[in-house]
């Protein structure tokens, strides 16, 4: 019974925690490998919190990379 954060399969050793302050909804993406991955983001619209860019579509972390995206609504 427990959901998926991104309604996508991760790749091989890549993470998806959801955390939430009540009011906005963030996405900790984490590669835990040392190559490049590409993570699907379906149709959800985030902001890149790292960075302060929109991310939509595709993820893309470098080699133990992580991003942490709040999703916009």
């Amino acid at each position: 019974g427990v959901n998926r954060v991104l309604a996508t399969e991760l790749p091989e050793g890549v993470t998806a925690q959801l955390r939430t302050d009540g009011q906005k909804a963030f996405v900790f993406l984490m590669n835990f490998t040392p190559k490049a991955q590409t993570v699907e983001l379906g149709a959800a619209k985030f902001k890149n919190r790292l960075t302060d860019r929109d991310v939509s579509g595709q993820a893309k972390l470098g080699a133990f990379g992580c991003m942490i995206l709040e999703l916009r609504h």
